[in-house]
């Protein structure tokens, strides 16, 4: 989840892989200007609880924009899903019988969302489809208490999940997501199924040179599962001085706080930004003025990262980078009480998504379009 306050968390272990040259960074001496819309909060009236107004996730699909809202944490149920019509500025909203929708992914031209905590029993977990301009409930995932991600690999979906002790948290369907079943996950050569339904979670999962691959937060280190004949196993473990910012009321320190697949790389960001094309060969991405990566978005074949930073005066400066294959480049950036946690591209459009704010709880999960009237490489 992408739940984050400023405390520094620093876990500090010696690396087993040596981080090549970190890329060159380039602010612009003059920003261009951007144009702010803002849209307002569209969970304004949904929930009691601030912090469930938060806009986790946004993503743009057939010309709607999509927001994620919820607190799986605090059970705020039903999620409200909210959908902007970016021709009209119509808003719609739903809900889904789950706690919180934090991810949204396209597979197969279809928009979907894990169900992170259905508010069902945990027989089955959920993820939810968007079809005729509406989301329909699949309960498809045995011990799927909680859903984290589903990705399309060999014509089969893959869920990352959180399950009860004694089961595996990886399922696979063979039948567009009508069912699910476990999928053996081994280390040493020894199944490793859960033990602590807590901290053996599989958060995520990606795919580099047609192999699919899982990874588990464990003990101060990434561990790397590999998809081979018909089961995960074991095969490396990412471990770096890793500094994790995070956000009230708790630290997430499981998952990654963002990470997507682009031009057969896979970028992640732990608060700092990785990226890796061979598992075992990373490359750290640095950032100017201390700032933290917390959401990755691809637009028109442009991959773009939302940064943050904490300012002396209390206020958040939340800013745009286009990632370049060897440099990162500063479009824009704004300066606000709280900080931007998600967003959304849409050609020159960009869509920012604000978090929960202990000073001004009116800004939470308020939605401001930026039209970007500059240029970029």
């Amino acid at each position: 989840m992408k739940k984050i306050t400023f405390y520094l968390v620093t876990i500090i272990i010696l690396p087993i892989y040596s981080c090549s040259q970190p890329f060159n960074t380039f602010e612009k001496t003059e920003i261009p200007i951007v144009q702010a819309t803002d849209m307002g909060c569209p969970f304004v009236d949904c929930y009691s609880n601030s912090l469930a107004k938060t806009p986790w996730d946004m993503i743009i699909f057939d010309n709607q924009l999509f927001v994620g809202s919820g607190n799986y944490n605090q059970n705020c149920g039903p999620a409200q899903i909210a959908c902007y019509d970016l021709a009209t500025n119509e808003l719609k909203l739903s809900s889904v019988p789950d706690e919180e929708i934090n991810k949204f992914a396209i597979i197969n031209e279809t928009l979907i969302a894990p169900g992170i905590d259905p508010m069902q029993d945990w027989a089955y977990g959920n993820y939810y489809i968007f079809q005729n301009n509406s989301w329909k409930t699949v309960r498809s995932i045995p011990y799927g208490i909680h859903t984290f991600q589903i990705i399309e690999f060999d014509n089969k979906l893959f869920a990352a999940l959180g399950t009860e002790i004694g089961h595996f948290p990886i399922s696979v369907s063979e039948n567009n997501g009508k069912s699910f079943v476990e999928v053996k996950v081994t280390k040493n050569n020894c199944p490793s199924p859960t033990l602590d339904s807590f901290n053996d979670r599989i958060y995520n999962m990606f795919v580099i040179d047609s192999k699919l691959f899982a990874v588990k937060f464990s003990g101060g280190a990434y561990e790397v599962f590999m998809f081979n004949d018909g089961q995960f196993d074991y095969i490396t473990q990412w471990i770096y001085d890793i500094v994790i910012p995070n956000t009230d009321p708790f630290v997430n320190k499981s998952g990654f706080i963002a990470s997507i697949t682009y031009n057969n790389t896979y970028y992640f960001s732990t608060g700092y930004l990785f990226k890796t094309q061979g598992v075992k060969n990373i490359k750290h991405i640095a950032f100017n003025d201390n700032k933290y990566i917390i959401d990755l978005y691809e637009n028109n074949g442009h991959l773009f990262a939302l940064a943050i930073k904490e300012n002396s005066n209390k206020s958040y400066t939340s800013a745009i980078y286009k990632i370049n294959d060897n440099s990162t480049e500063l479009l824009f950036e704004v300066t606000e009480s709280n900080y931007a946690i998600s967003f959304a591209v849409n050609n020159e459009n960009f869509y920012l998504g604000f978090g929960y704010c202990d000073a001004n709880v009116d800004r939470t999960g308020k939605i401001i379009k930026y039209t970007y009237k500059g240029e970029f490489k």
